[in-house]
């Protein structure tokens, strides 16, 4: 269907609607001259324009009904136009992006793994890697390959977090260099070696629930694993967490994890089987952290 321009923004639209200049009320008539094709935006906005704020929301009774059910209890995502519209995306791409968008909320980034995504909507791993790469144009990536990825919106560009050099060049680099060079890496090798410690630490606690964990001390994947728990989540939480696991193995619906890259795909169910269990008996709850 070949698209046609509005009369008063000049978009291409497919369908246009026929606005009288002068109402028919007050006089005016169907000829050529008192008739404009316009789109159905510019339509809306000339036949509102003297409302207040508010009063075209008031007047949306399906909005209000939704809020007075508290359809919006769990949040909600956001879809620009511009992707909303875009013809070179699946529908599914634009509600992938919404809940991504969602997601994105709560951090500032989107978190949720391939796993997750897939077990959310009911789709393949597969599928949720070629629609986000789809996406790609209005989505950016960190950590993409290492299955510890962070996906920011487009919108919050300015929030991503970017390595940056602190104080002043110069200053930095007076005095002996050899000496501060020296101090520096002797401040990084000091965190490198407390990350690690805690990193070790993490996985002897995942070799309760598997003793295969015991071969992961140098798998770089696990590690990746084990670090992103320790900033997500810090190093007690994860610990009592596997405790629990240990306490509560066999219950039904305890998701199987037995290592610390299933933990990180498999978090938001772990953390849903808690949230049942809080509800459902206080002796578990008094020991859950969510």
């Amino acid at each position: 269907m070949e698209n046609k321009k509005c009369e008063i923004c000049g978009n291409l639209v497919s369908e246009l609607h026929k606005h009288h200049k002068i109402a028919l009320e007050n006089g005016g008539g169907n000829d050529r001259d008192n008739l404009m094709s316009i789109c159905s935006d510019c339509h809306f906005q000339i036949h509102n324009e003297d409302k207040k704020d508010g009063d075209i929301s008031k007047q949306n009774i399906a909005f209000q009904n939704a809020i007075n059910e508290n359809v919006f209890s769990e949040g909600w995502g956001i879809i620009p136009n511009k992707i909303l519209h875009d013809k070179n995306i699946s529908a599914f791409a634009k509600i992938l992006y919404c809940e991504i968008s969602s997601l994105c909320s709560q951090k500032g980034f989107c978190w949720a793994s391939n796993f997750y995504l897939a077990e959310k909507f009911g789709k393949s791993k597969t599928t949720i890697s070629g629609t986000l790469t789809q996406l790609e144009p209005y989505l950016i990536f960190r950590n993409r390959a290492s299955g510890l990825r962070k996906i920011y919106v487009h919108s919050l560009n300015k929030d991503i977090p970017k390595r940056k050099f602190k104080g002043n060049i110069k200053e930095n680099c007076k005095g002996n260099l050899k000496e501060n060079c020296k101090h520096n890496n002797t401040i990084i090798n000091n965190k490198d070696n407390n990350i690690s410690n805690k990193v070790a630490g993490m996985i002897k606690h995942f070799e309760k629930l598997d003793a295969k964990n015991r071969r992961y001390y140098g798998n770089k994947t696990q590690r990746e694993a084990c670090e992103f728990l320790l900033e997500e989540h810090g190093f007690d939480k994860v610990e009592k967490i596997i405790d629990l696991m240990v306490r509560l193995k066999g219950e039904k619906f305890l998701p199987v994890i037995t290592s610390p890259y299933e933990m990180v795909e498999k978090w938001s169910k772990l953390e849903n089987f808690f949230r049942s269990k809080k509800a459902e008996q206080e002796e578990v709850s008094n020991n859950v952290v969510w």
